[in-house]
């Protein structure tokens, strides 16, 4: 079994920085891991709170997440799904990835 090193770190990084709010009253993060089949299925969700919403005209300074997606794509090419849902009040990743 190949796994990458700290293929995950960013996702869940991301899910501690934005999850604490000490204006919510409660925040949330949800870690799971599960393999099946040949493939490794992660998914992290968390609270997020609803004044951090994405501005669409600002530009992140981030590279944690371009960083994984390039990584992903180098290690993988079309052999993985990344999926990122980002709602009001949650965000999620879900990978799947073949080990």
């Amino acid at each position: 079994m190949f796994l990458p090193p700290h293929i995950f770190t960013a996702f869940i990084e991301n899910a501690i920085k934005y999850s604490l709010s000490a204006t919510e009253g409660t925040s949330f993060i949800h870690i799971s891991f599960m393999a099946s089949d040949g493939q490794l299925h992660f998914e992290c969700r968390n609270s997020k709170d609803p004044k951090l919403a994405l501005n669409p005209n600002k530009k992140y300074s981030g590279l944690g997440l371009t960083n994984t997606k390039r990584r992903l794509e180098l290690l993988y090419q079309d052999d993985y799904q990344l999926n990122i849902t980002v709602q009001e009040t949650e965000y999620s990743v879900k990978l799947t990835i073949p080990i």
